[in-house]
């Protein structure tokens, strides 16, 4: 039986990140960021009859022994799949712990890198801006904010009220996430927006005092720090929202959380949610 571990997309488009989360597969985990010399911003950039060479950080919550690599082009909205020769067929080729291959079996809840080493063949199909699936998919409870290319994403999301592809909150009680983001520049004021997307009509959720503002919940290194941000230094955002009784109930809901500077939106990120 194939089972999908981890996956994403090289993204083509995405909130500041040529990648992204794999919202419609649960259970498969997502890597914490990629990195690579193809790509930049929002797109990857990649000659037919070159190498694409990437890093993937992931941190596997089990033991793996196998990690099978599969590659879809969503050319038209068609699926494609783009084979992949020995070794590269195998993510277990290339897994990495502090800069010493380790293979498979994974290590659960230590951070590894796919080092992907990925020969395009001149066979493969030209395209553009499109949506490529890689690896084996995650599903991860958070995505950038594809429909906001001036706002940055977290490098990840991290809530105890979250696992797979859902966060589960009661009314009446705490939802605490941490959100991992690298400022570009120095923001001083970062105004917290939440909107849930329920039958896909936006409805805001107010902040009480003290959430709405995330200068207020700043931490690097951890330490506690405040507006201006500083630019390009991983800042952890504290989230700790009281979710008021008043709130609508809702089940399986985009919620989206903003942070702005003069009704400007500096960062962004989606979770998929329920309420109850």
């Amino acid at each position: 039986m194939f089972k999908i571990l981890a996956l994403f997309l090289l993204a083509f488009s995405s909130a500041n990140a040529f990648w992204s989360a794999c919202t419609d597969r649960a259970g498969a985990i997502a890597p914490n960021r990629i990195e690579s010399a193809s790509c930049s911003g929002s797109l990857c950039n990649v000659v037919r009859g070159e190498t694409l060479v990437a890093d993937a950080f992931a941190t596997f919550v089990n033991v793996h022994n196998e990690l099978t690599v599969r590659v879809t082009a969503y050319i038209l909205g068609i699926g494609v799949n783009l084979p992949q020769d020995p070794p590269h067929d195998s993510a277990c080729n290339s897994i990495f712990i502090n800069g010493v291959m380790t293979g498979c079996p994974t290590t659960p809840n230590v951070e590894s890198i796919w080092r992907i080493i990925m020969l395009i063949p001149t066979t493969y199909p030209a395209f553009q801006n499109t949506r490529v699936r890689s690896f084996s998919s995650a599903n991860a409870f958070w995505s950038a904010c594809t429909d906001r290319p001036e706002a940055i994403a977290p490098n990840r999301v991290e809530s105890a009220s979250c696992s797979g592809s859902l966060c589960t909150v009661r009314r009446g009680e705490e939802l605490n996430a941490d959100a991992f983001i690298t400022f570009a520049s120095a923001h001083n004021v970062l105004t917290v927006r939440v909107t849930a997307y329920i039958f896909g009509i936006g409805v805001n959720l107010p902040q009480e005092p003290g959430a709405d503002d995330a200068c207020d919940n700043l931490y690097i290194d951890g330490v506690k720090v405040q507006c201006p941000t500083t630019p390009n230094v991983e800042s952890l955002w504290k989230l700790v929202l009281l979710i008021p009784t008043t709130y609508p109930a809702f089940q399986n809901t985009r919620v989206r959380f903003e942070l702005l500077e003069n009704n400007n939106v500096v960062a962004c990120a989606n979770i998929q949610a329920t309420l109850t």
